[in-house]
């Protein structure tokens, strides 16, 4: 749409935007006319001068200069609502007057003369034009009922685009810049604003989620520090297996010596002279063996321990890495291959394990490793791999009598009302890790055992265990014993107190002196029984058969504590016919229902008061181990 300016300067008043036609009428006609034809955007900044203006009408049109008309004369002006404007506008001669015109500048007197017949061009309309007209549609539709959703955000789109070109200073576009252009502009500078706002979005997001993170990290970090003061004065001042026992106890009743074994275990871990302690347990199904390692291992922070089924080579690629890993298998089969990977590991136990292999369609080598110091747990129903094996770990058996079974039951039933997980973690648990964390983050050197005697010095295997023990009591202890750091390795000196807690174990009471070896808790309970269904005679005779059903045990457990592991009568690896002096094999008996079968003599035998820690001591009485 035109716009009519009218501006006053030193050379008087400028009309411009608005059809020569006009000229002459007054402003009322004049802004009648031209609402009636359309020009409704009309910027009129000076309303007074129609005189003067009809003057500078009429030098710009180059006509001799004469005075306007007192009484113009409108024409006939459309009854009413906007009317489209023609290409073209004749403007006819006006009729003879035969009465006398009005005197030139009365009212009412007639336009002045102009040529018959002269065509008036109309402005041609502009994009600008067609923006406002665009808008001004758009507006009255708005405004009568409403707009549909597009033509809504056409109408924003266009307000919008009106506003920023008006807000432009004067030369911000060069002269000759087209609408389209303008347009052009306006999208790209839409296209910034949209992305500036979207990246402040991001970035106030991202900023929003760092706070929270670091907020978080925050009273993480003070969580943790208040754990580590805790955990340096139990070290210190306290007894860090009460804390131990007391955490084990959220999750698991009995079986004290499984956690005690583990804990050794692990602070043996940071030894750089011990030979490593590996547990596994053993004991019958729902004896509870596998819920005693788990709240064992609660208590060791969860990113040093591995669980699991493994394939063969899956300990080299799970376990790279890792700085003194826990791997928990969990009544699972072990192969061939897995049984010498885990000789392997524990017979080097303060050196890696490497497996060399070749990898990729190059067929590059490549070496995978297991880490120095790696701690082996595991529950079976039986003893876990060959021989070999056997020898390399600490074996705990589980089984409980009635007293245990009530216990038990007591604590399960109490849990379940109190509606707790299976295993729960408090502040108990967390400081217990915390000292797991603190030891093991450093190494030491445990020394001074030149002066501890051995009952059965002939048992290296069983040697070894009670040393590796009194390391981990002295190491897990150290800040309450004479330590001293030497380049950057903590050395320890255990004391009389780290041999009784090594020696607080079954497998060290002696029960006999005469047994060759160390009865198992399963080997001494199924001899017990024998001896009580003896009724007080001096010996009896019995078939593995008839040993089977008086335990009440299946074939193979029976077999295994009468012959060994993969024993048999005719292949003694271990078990009661090899440790116990009281069993012997008659191989002579063939009478009767007997027949064929190998007989099992056992005599009576008493067994003497326990004697805790008779297994080993110290030869001086000064207290400390020297």
């Amino acid at each position: 749409m035109a716009r009519l300016s009218m501006e006053r300067d030193d050379r008087g008043i400028h009309m411009s935007g608005i059809p020569t036609i006009y000229v002459g009428l007054s402003q009322v006609e004049l802004l009648k006319h031209l609402a009636a034809a359309g020009y409704d955007r009309m910027k009129v900044k000076d309303p007074a001068g129609y005189q003067a203006a009809w003057t500078a009408a009429q030098a710009r049109e180059g006509k001799p200069t004469s005075p306007p008309p007192t009484s113009p004369t409108a024409p006939s002006v459309p009854a009413a609502g906007p009317q489209p404007i023609k290409n073209k506008v004749t403007r006819k001669p006006s009729p003879p007057e035969t009465a006398q015109p009005a005197p030139a500048g009365s009212p009412g007197a007639p336009l002045p003369a102009t040529e018959p017949k002269t065509e008036l061009p109309n402005p041609a309309p502009t994009e600008g034009d067609d923006i406002a007209e665009q808008l001004r549609q758009l507006q009255i539709a708005r405004q009568a009922g409403g707009l549909s959703p597009e033509a809504e955000r056409e109408y924003q789109v266009l307000t919008e685009y009106q506003e920023w070109v008006q807000a432009q200073p004067p030369d911000f576009f060069p002269a000759g810049t087209t609408e389209a252009a303008k347009k052009k502009l306006f999208a790209k500078v839409n296209v910034v604003k949209k992305n500036q706002k979207m990246d402040k979005i991001k970035a106030d997001k991202n900023l929003d989620r760092q706070v929270e993170e670091k907020s978080v990290d925050i009273a993480a970090a003070k969580k943790q520090n208040e754990l580590d003061r805790e955990a340096v004065r139990i070290l210190t001042k306290g007894e860090p297996l009460d804390l131990f026992k007391k955490a084990y106890e959220l999750n698991h009743e009995g079986d004290k010596e499984i956690l005690r074994a583990t804990i050794y275990g692990t602070c043996l871990q940071s030894s750089r002279t011990t030979r490593g302690l590996q547990v596994f347990i053993s004991g019958g199904t729902g004896t509870g063996k596998s819920n005693a390692i788990k709240a064992s291992i609660n208590l060791i922070p969860p990113e040093q321990v591995t669980q699991g089924s493994f394939s063969d080579k899956a300990f080299f690629y799970q376990l790279a890495g890792k700085k003194k890993p826990v791997v928990f298998l969990d009544d699972i089969t072990i192969s061939d291959s897995q049984v010498a990977t885990m000789k392997r590991c524990m017979t080097n136990f303060q050196m890696p394990t490497d497996h060399h292999t070749i990898s990729g369609t190059e067929r590059k080598p490549e070496v995978m490793t297991i880490p120095a110091r790696t701690m082996w747990l595991g529950t079976a129903v039986s003893e876990t791999g060959d021989d070999q094996l056997k020898n390399r770990y600490l074996s705990l058996e589980i089984i409980p009598g009635e007293t245990d079974n009530a216990a038990y039951i007591k604590w399960e039933l109490k849990r379940r009302q109190e509606g707790r997980p299976e295993i729960e973690v408090n502040g108990d648990v967390l400081t217990a890790r915390a000292i797991i964390a603190h030891i093991k983050s450093r190494d030491f050197i445990v020394k001074g055992f030149t002066n501890i005697e051995f009952k059965y010095d002939h048992d290296r295997r069983l040697v070894n265990i009670a040393l590796d023990l009194i390391e981990g009591s002295a190491i897990l202890h150290y800040l309450q014993r004479d330590h001293k750091e030497i380049d950057g390795t903590i050395h320890v000196t255990p004391t009389v107190d780290d041999l009784t807690a090594a020696l607080d174990f079954s497998m060290f009471r002696i029960t006999d002196i005469r047994s060759e070896g160390r009865l198992t808790r399963t080997e001494r309970a199924l001899d017990e029984l024998i001896q009580k269904h003896m009724k007080g005679r001096d010996n009896i005779e019995l078939t593995q058969r008839e040993i089977v059903d008086l335990s009440g045990k299946t074939t193979n457990p029976v077999r295994t504590l009468l012959f060994g592991r993969d024993g048999s009568q005719d292949k003694i690896t271990g078990g009661l016919l090899e440790k116990a002096m009281w069993y012997r094999i008659d191989r002579e008996m063939v009478e009767g229902r007997r027949m064929g079968q190998v007989v099992i003599i056992i005599s009576k035998h008493d067994y003497g008061p326990e004697h805790s820690g008779s297994f080993a001591w110290l030869e001086s009485a000064d207290g400390t181990v020297k």
